[in-house]
């Protein structure tokens, strides 16, 4: 159950109502504000005494960190100088690397951040290679000062008179946003005049920064591409995108998006996620200890939730202790492992910044809730259980007679598939075919090669 009825909340509808989004843009936004609610959130908390101090700290913390930008982010990048522009996230700091790799005359920019961790990153990454960073700083005047107390005064009070500690983050977001928009449409203005022959990129396009600006640079008739940034199935309707063209990971991924009445012209198949690639290998890792199972868990959510917990404590109970290790994958929450800790008794537990190739390559097994990890899983020749996520439509090439991947969905299917035999010896020339129709090429040359015909191919639609 959601924190907040938004259909019946006129003052929050008619607030964003101002930001000048696409109706999918409008319903992404909605529904990065909206928070689930845990099961133990019971305890409320008057709105003035709790909320109104920490949205004030997020208005007052702008102008000091516009000043560390200033001190820290200083160099002569100009994008005139480039042909294609990535909007990233600090988080994909190894997939920076990687189209670096493939694209010439690049440039990246990083929208601002209010995390100070984040900035840490941004100058890490940027004080080794000033010549291709943009880092911008945020917008900041007397009429987004306006709406911003508007909000915190007038218009949060009427949702949330009391509030539970969750639904604050929703309140966040929303001011959050407000500065995002402020700061796209002000820097919309410098980036215009530079930026009509040229092509901008990007991974995200569903929330935040990300969101405004793209549909700022849409509004200006800017060719926007977004790079799928994981794969997915049928019934994820995150992927569905507010660029102008989408590159897909893999023809099967390119025919949902078709499925979902996305005009097969505005869509290019590419090859495999950017985070596929990675400068590690396999043989470094020979001296490791080796485990029975991997489980590679999702991110917690309430639809869910219940299955997986019950699917963890079964899991749990098929091992000795230390027999197996437990994850999420690399992009999960801090504060997942808190709701399921109790029921990983006999679990090794790894971090989900550690090294997933080095877990998958020292398991037997691998239990994955996460779609992004199987490609790593079949070309290291593991056998494969998947769980996927409630009410996704899986592909014919993921059920029946698969030889590759065991599809299961309760209990009785997981026990199961855990001791079946898996034949590891399959033609891999059939095991690769799989890979590339339903996750994307992993072959960086031959994915350079698309990268480069799509592009010529949207260029051309410009003219």
């Amino acid at each position: 159950m959601s924190i907040i009825d938004l259909s019946n909340i006129l003052e929050y509808n008619h607030f964003i109502s101002q930001f000048g989004l696409t109706e999918l843009g409008k319903s992404r936004l909605i529904k990065s504000h909206v928070i689930e609610l845990g099961e133990t959130e019971t305890v409320r908390e008057k709105y003035w005494l709790h909320i109104f101090p920490n949205l004030m700290i997020i208005v007052l913390s702008i102008l000091p960190l516009n000043a560390l930008y200033f001190l820290l982010f200083r160099n002569n990048v100009s994008i005139k100088e480039y042909k294609f522009i990535y909007i990233s996230r600090n988080s994909h700091i190894v997939k920076s690397a990687i189209i670096s790799k493939l694209l010439n005359n690049l440039v990246f920019l990083y929208p601002p951040s209010a995390d100070i961790k984040n900035l840490l990153k941004h100058y890490k990454v940027m004080k080794n290679n000033r010549n291709s960073y943009i880092f911008s700083r945020f917008a900041f005047n007397y009429k987004l000062l306006y709406k911003i107390l508007e909000y915190i005064f007038f218009i949060a009070p009427k949702i949330s008179k009391k509030i539970t500690v969750k639904q604050k983050l929703f309140h966040i977001r929303v001011i959050k946003d407000l500065i995002y928009y402020y700061w796209s449409n002000n820097y919309i203005k410098n980036f215009v005049r530079d930026t009509h022959k040229k092509i901008v990129l990007t991974e995200h396009d569903s929330a935040g920064a990300f969101l405004f600006l793209i549909q700022a640079l849409n509004r200006e008739g800017i060719t926007t591409i977004q790079m799928q940034h994981g794969n997915f199935l049928k019934g994820n309707k995150e992927y569905i995108p507010i660029t102008k063209y989408f590159f897909s990971c893999s023809k099967r991924e390119r025919d949902i998006l078709v499925s979902e009445n996305i005009s097969p012209s505005r869509i290019f198949v590419y090859g495999a996620p950017l985070q596929y690639f990675s400068h590690e290998k396999p043989h470094e890792y020979n001296s490791k200890q080796q485990y029975k199972a991997l489980v590679i868990a999702s991110e917690i959510n309430q639809a869910n939730k219940t299955r997986d917990i019950s699917l963890y404590r079964n899991i749990d109970s098929l091992f000795n202790k230390g027999e197996y290790l437990f994850r999420f994958r690399p992009s999960s929450r801090e504060n997942d492992f808190d709701f399921i800790h109790d029921y990983l008794n006999n679990a090794v537990i790894t971090k989900s910044e550690n090294s997933l190739l080095e877990d998958i390559f020292c398991s037997e097994l691998i239990i994955s809730f996460s779609i992004d990890s199987l490609t790593h899983c079949l070309q290291m020749q593991k056998k494969v259980v998947f769980i996927p996520y409630i009410n996704t439509v899986l592909p014919i090439s993921f059920i029946g007679k698969n030889e590759f991947i065991q599809v299961v969905t309760n209990e009785e299917e997981l026990m199961r598939a855990v001791g079946n035999e898996s034949n590891l010896e399959l033609d891999n020339l059939l095991r690769t075919q799989f890979i590339i129709n339903n996750f994307g090429t992993t072959n960086l040359e031959e994915l350079k090669s698309n990268l480069d015909e799509s592009l010529r191919k949207v260029e051309n639609l410009k003219l």
